[in-house]
Protein backbone atom coordinates (compact mmCIF):
# COMPACT_ATOMS: atom_id res chain seq x y z
CA UNK A 1 0.00 0.00 0.00
CA UNK A 2 3.03 2.31 0.96
CA UNK A 3 3.97 2.30 -2.44
CA UNK A 4 0.78 2.80 -4.29
CA UNK A 5 0.43 -0.84 -5.47
CA UNK A 6 -2.63 -2.61 -4.03
CA UNK A 7 -6.00 -4.50 -6.12
CA UNK A 8 -8.15 -1.26 -5.00
CA UNK A 9 -10.58 -0.11 -7.04
CA UNK A 10 -8.76 3.00 -8.11
CA UNK A 11 -5.49 1.49 -9.03
CA UNK A 12 -6.68 -2.03 -10.09
CA UNK A 13 -8.74 0.05 -12.69
CA UNK A 14 -6.00 1.13 -14.60
CA UNK A 15 -5.38 -2.33 -15.58
CA UNK A 16 -8.98 -3.74 -15.93
CA UNK A 17 -11.00 -0.87 -17.27
CA UNK A 18 -14.23 -2.49 -16.44
CA UNK A 19 -13.68 -2.70 -12.90
CA UNK A 20 -15.49 -1.73 -10.55
CA UNK A 21 -13.60 1.79 -8.67
CA UNK A 22 -16.07 1.93 -5.84
CA UNK A 23 -15.36 0.46 -2.26
CA UNK A 24 -17.52 -2.24 -0.75
CA UNK A 25 -18.34 0.40 2.27
CA UNK A 26 -20.23 2.29 -0.71
CA UNK A 27 -17.37 5.19 -1.33
CA UNK A 28 -17.42 5.92 -4.74
CA UNK A 29 -13.68 4.96 -5.34
CA UNK A 30 -11.82 3.19 -3.24
CA UNK A 31 -8.69 4.63 -3.08
CA UNK A 32 -5.53 3.47 -0.17
CA UNK A 33 -5.93 6.71 1.62
CA UNK A 34 -9.71 5.94 1.92
CA UNK A 35 -8.90 2.20 3.10
CA UNK A 36 -6.20 3.19 5.53
CA UNK A 37 -7.72 6.44 6.93
CA UNK A 38 -11.61 5.96 6.54
CA UNK A 39 -13.14 2.92 4.98
CA UNK A 40 -15.56 1.59 7.58
CA UNK A 41 -14.70 -2.56 5.90
CA UNK A 42 -11.20 -2.08 7.01
CA UNK A 43 -11.99 -0.36 10.25
CA UNK A 44 -10.64 -3.37 12.86
CA UNK A 45 -7.34 -3.71 10.32
CA UNK A 46 -6.66 0.00 11.51
CA UNK A 47 -6.86 -0.20 14.55
CA UNK A 48 -4.73 -3.51 15.07
CA UNK A 49 -1.81 -1.26 13.10
CA UNK A 50 -2.27 2.04 15.13
CA UNK A 51 -2.81 -0.04 18.79
CA UNK A 52 0.74 -1.95 17.13
CA UNK A 53 2.78 1.42 16.85
CA UNK A 54 1.08 4.89 17.93
CA UNK A 55 3.90 6.48 15.03
CA UNK A 56 3.00 4.15 12.47
CA UNK A 57 3.42 6.36 8.66
CA UNK A 58 0.81 4.64 7.24
CA UNK A 59 0.80 6.51 3.80
CA UNK A 60 4.66 7.21 3.24
CA UNK A 61 6.87 9.75 4.51
CA UNK A 62 6.70 12.73 6.42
Amino acid sequence: LRVGHAFLGEYYSLFVPTEDRSCPCGEPVQTREHVITSCLAFDNNRNVLCTASKDLILLGTE
